[in-house]
């Protein structure tokens, strides 16, 4: 079989001439010359093609498998939004009763300081009324021991018995 130098050479020499035409050896070598010149470009081009629908197989799964990425991607990227948008919400929602609990605290605070103001208000309160008795305790003992029936007979009191306060002398008496 000549080889694509056989074949060159046979191009720029031509084809021998004989009686009635050209030379039939030399155009069947030609022709096989050519077939096997096209069956090895065949060849290499389905090389070149199988090579390429490799690469093109590869490229479309790489694809495919990216694609896939992206919209896990995206999904989690969806989740995550939802899970930021609902601590968001709950994050306002502890805000907001922090601030209520705040405010409750402060009215506290200052009902608090009011009450206490007015413990101290009563405890003066409660010290002066308890000088009051005993200041009308004296003069009710200072008074009994002036009287020349001290201690015998009925006693009135301005107070309805069990109120006034409990002192020497006062218990069981009538009022």
């Amino acid at each position: 079989m000549p080889s694509s130098q056989t074949l060159s050479a046979l191009q720029e020499k031509g084809f021998r001439t004989t009686f009635r035409g050209f030379d039939k050896n030399d155009v069947l070598a030609y022709l096989n010359a050519l077939d096997n010149e096209n069956r090895q470009h065949s060849a290499e081009q389905e090389e070149q093609i199988a090579q390429l629908q490799a690469q093109l197989d590869k490229m479309r799964s790489e694809q495919s498998a990216a694609r896939a990425c992206v919209e896990k991607l995206q999904s989690d990227l969806s989740a995550a939004n939802q899970r930021a948008e609902a601590a968001e919400k709950s994050a306002a929602e502890v805000v907001a009763r922090a601030k209520s609990v705040e405010e409750r605290a402060t009215a506290n605070l200052s009902r608090n300081k009011e009450n206490q103001q007015a413990v101290v208000e009563w405890q003066f309160r409660c010290r002066d009324l308890q000088k009051q008795i005993d200041e009308y305790e004296k003069q009710i003992a200072e008074y009994e021991a002036m009287s020349p029936q001290a201690g015998t007979g009925p006693r009135t009191s301005a107070c309805p018995a069990g109120k006034a306060g409990a002192g020497p002398g006062t218990e069981g008496t009538p009022g």
